[in-house]
């Protein structure tokens, strides 16, 4: 019974000071976590308001912006490894004809926030002084990729072409056939330009060969008039180069007939012409190559068509003459 009291006098404080403390708590940490909320959200607005405009990676846009000077270049000798690719363009006056107007495209290649005043320059490549300096134009690039995959748009080889199926080799195939029509073409064109085999051609008759046939038929008694004024003239045309003969034909004769060479022949050929019952079997060969021999090497070119013509008649008178 006497433990009884210190204990109500022990829980009595207890009980009233807890109701004190909880509440200045509790709003001690709802301020603290409203401090915590505010403060990143100011600073996202406060960044937003100076972004001007935000873009993807890899695509390209413009600002449009007014200067007092009309000689503003972009920055020069950019590489294409740069982080942004700027080009500058002067578009004229502006409404009051007292700035330039501009417009200043831009390409992202890596993720980030730039300023392009940066990159606007003089027109020799010098730097705007202070009393000419751009305002910041702040420009955020963004990107679609998750962390970790790369931020250059240059990282990622071409893929080789693949053709599916036999696309790429019926592509083959046909540029093969389209260079090996030229080819074939000029091998066929070389080859027609080539010289051709001459033929062969036989030697040209000699006058042997063509006194040959008339002196068979004159030995066989056959010769027609016409013929033997055809015989005639070829020989006296052919010795009268050699022996100076007359141009007389009537002349002529006698003077052949009494030759060596040139009157075997002749005689012969009076003799059966002039004969009652000539031989109807040919000469032998020996005996024609004897009588022939003085005219082998000769060609027959010593006589046409229009001499023979020219000589029928006196030959024919001179032979009936003989008789």
């Amino acid at each position: 019974m006497g433990s009884r009291p210190w204990l109500h006098h022990a829980a009595a404080p207890r009980l009233k000071s807890a109701p004190e403390k909880t509440p200045l708590r509790t709003v001690v940490c709802f301020a603290l976590l409203l401090v915590w909320i505010a403060l990143p959200v100011s600073a996202a607005t406060a960044d937003q308001d100076t972004v001007l405009l935000t873009v993807k990676r890899g695509l390209t846009a413009q600002l449009t912006f007014t200067h007092p000077s009309g000689s503003l270049r972009a920055l020069p000798d950019q590489s294409t490894d740069a982080a942004v690719l700027v080009r500058l363009e002067r578009i004229g006056l502006a409404q009051d004809n007292a700035a330039h107007r501009y417009t200043l495209w831009f390409f992202g290649t890596v993720a980030g926030q730039y300023d392009l005043s940066q990159w606007v320059v003089q027109r020799d490549g010098s730097l705007l002084t202070n009393d000419q300096a751009l305002p910041a134009m702040q420009v955020r690039v963004v990107s679609d990729l998750p962390p970790g995959h790369g931020t250059s748009l240059y990282e990622i080889d071409d893929p080789l072409l693949r053709a599916q199926g036999g696309y790429r080799a019926a592509l083959i195939g046909f540029a093969c056939l389209w260079a090996a029509v030229p080819i074939v073409w000029s091998f066929i064109r070389l080859r027609s330009r080539q010289a051709q085999p001459v033929p062969a051609t036989a030697p040209p008759p000699t006058l042997s060969d063509r006194l040959r046939p008339l002196v068979q038929r004159a030995s066989q008694g056959q010769l027609t008039v016409e013929e033997q004024s055809r015989l005639e003239i070829l020989l006296y045309m052919f010795w009268q180069r050699r022996l100076g003969l007359p141009d007389s034909l009537a002349e002529a004769l006698p003077v052949l007939r009494r030759h060596r060479e040139a009157g075997g022949l002749l005689r012969a050929l009076e003799a059966w012409i002039h004969a009652d019952n000539p031989s109807s079997s040919a000469l032998s060969p020996a005996t024609m190559d004897a009588l022939l021999e003085p005219y082998h090497a000769e060609q027959a070119e010593i006589a046409d068509a229009q001499s023979v013509d020219a000589h029928s008649e006196p030959v024919s008178a001179a032979v009936g003459g003989t008789a």
